[in-house]
């Protein structure tokens, strides 16, 4: 597959230490996994400035998020929240009975209905952020140190200076 060539390409042509490549890598899986579906680009150019990064590699860690990876990912932010938090599965019931065919530009900002709704909605969103959160801490440490350790496994990539050595 393409995608994956060109992931590796990125990890392979990066101008910075193997540690910044994996540590970049690690913050745009972070991100995939985070809460904050939408807003991941922004935080990687806010942490990608303020900490060093290979942005190139932060963008191909976010990616993991896709519209082919959303709705597994996102389920599993819900399942992990409701086992940390309830030990049990207990707000799918209250995802399946929100009213998502009522919400739309005049209800999101109607009071009446998040009277009516607004519990409803705050069971599942607590396991949906923390569940998030989990999982963007654990994939985060299992990329990092997956990248690593394709990145010192490869016989064309400098391990001091992180840059692709030529092969001719």
């Amino acid at each position: 597959m393409k995608i994956f060539t060109r992931a590796k390409e990125a990890l392979l042509l990066s101008d910075t230490s193997p540690k910044v490549t994996a540590l970049s890598m690690a913050v745009g899986v972070a991100l995939a996994f985070s809460p904050f579906p939408g807003l991941q680009f922004i935080f990687a150019i806010v942490l990608t400035h303020w900490l060093r990064l290979n942005s190139m590699v932060v963008i191909v860690g976010i990616l993991v998020h896709n519209p082919w990876t959303f709705f597994p990912i996102h389920l599993s932010g819900i399942v992990v929240g409701d086992l940390v938090l309830y030990r049990k599965m207990q707000s799918m019931d209250a995802f399946r009975e929100f009213p998502w065919h009522e919400l739309g530009l005049r209800t999101t900002f109607s009071s009446e209905f998040w009277q009516e709704n607004g519990s409803l909605f705050l069971s599942f969103l607590l396991p949906f952020f923390w569940g998030h959160m989990i999982l963007a801490a654990l994939m985060a440490v299992l990329s990092y140190y997956l990248t690593l350790k394709f990145l010192k496994r490869n016989p064309t990539f400098d391990d001091e200076n992180g840059k692709v050595e030529s092969t001719s």
